[in-house]
């Protein structure tokens, strides 16, 4: 598939075909300003070359840290080096990310390949993700929203919720690829049409899972030193450092400027990240790829209504709001 410059505003992806009884966020239509940029500076356009450099990139980054942890073989060493190897499976999360949404390369199956290539470090059905993702952009914090909301009144429930959403998460997925396999899919893989896809890549998971229980008899110090203990502290942590900011304590309704947060954050972590923390231009217009979403969140400007400057401002706001004698933070 050949991306062309058609500007696509947030809601369904061509890949959706929604019943209208079904809930949608209320996307004001692309603003004409924004329209005629994204159409001037061919934003929805592929960057294949860049891609693949800054893939390649992040692969030499995870392989040096690596070798530095197994040069030295202390824990002092492979503490730090598994922090940055988690991060960067953060990075393997907004790659799969984009190739779901097939902005990274020129054609389909080299989308479809990036999707399922980066889900392998994270063990996720990629089909079934990608189902779940385009429901969510569908009917971003509506009831028929599939991310998962809560509201943090506390400390306690604050911190704790970290390793509890990314539990949930990945064994909800574990779980509905299974029923995949079993050719009994979730409704959002039924109503993508992508529940064939789903169950293929879940014959993958089940594989792959069978490969981590074997290292994990055979190797298990190789298995948690190149990738376990990265893989645990993303799930128990670093899922919900990135993935919280983007629609927590947003408005509950209007537009996906009005419910959608962006992070300006840091050269390195925009990086790593693939520009995913501009989630509100993102949002938007789904089909601009990653190099251009920075000139685009310019562009959007105070048109966004959420905004911090890092990831640490924003837990920090969040918790100091939920200090006791504190009242939370949430948007009216």
């Amino acid at each position: 598939m050949t991306l062309t410059t058609e500007v696509r505003p947030a809601g369904p992806d061509p890949a959706v075909q929604p019943n209208a009884a079904l809930a949608n966020t209320r996307p004001p239509r692309v603003p004409d300003d924004i329209r005629r940029l994204v159409r001037d500076e061919g934003m929805t356009r592929a960057t294949p070359l860049r891609a693949g450099g800054h893939t390649l990139a992040l692969i030499g980054i995870w392989v040096g840290l690596s070798a530095v942890g197994l040069s030295t073989g202390t824990l002092w060493v492979w503490a730090p080096v598994w922090l940055v190897q988690a991060v960067l499976l953060h990075g393997a999360y907004s790659a799969m990310h984009d190739g779901a949404h097939g902005t990274m390369f020129r054609s389909r199956w080299a989308n479809r390949l990036v999707n399922l290539g980066w889900s392998v470090p994270l063990l996720l059905n990629a089909g079934l993700w990608r189902a779940w993702h385009l429901e969510h952009h569908r009917a971003t914090v509506t009831g028929d929203d599939p991310e998962p909301k809560g509201e943090l009144t506390n400390v306690v429930m604050y911190l704790g919720a970290f390793p509890v959403a990314g539990l949930s998460m990945i064994s909800a997925f574990w779980w509905h690829s299974l029923l995949a396999v079993a050719g009994r899919p979730p409704g959002y893989a039924r109503r993508t049409g992508v529940a064939p896809t789903a169950r293929r890549d879940g014959v993958l998971l089940l594989g792959l899972t069978a490969a981590v229980a074997v290292g994990a008899v055979t190797r298990p110090f190789l298995l948690l030193a190149l990738w376990g203990a990265p893989f645990i502290g993303y799930w128990l942590v670093v899922s919900l450092v990135f993935g919280l900011a983007e629609h927590y304590h947003t408005r509950e309704a209007g537009g996906q400027l009005d419910v959608t947060r962006s992070v300006r954050s840091h050269g390195p972590v925009r990086f790593v990240l693939w520009n995913s923390n501009y989630h509100a231009a993102h949002h938007l217009v789904p089909s601009v790829t990653y190099r251009y979403l920075p000139k685009l969140d310019d562009a959007v400007g105070d048109r966004a209504l959420h905004r911090s400057r890092s990831y640490l401002a924003f837990h920090a706001g969040q918790l100091h709001g939920v200090m006791p004698g504190r009242r939370s933070p949430r948007h009216p």
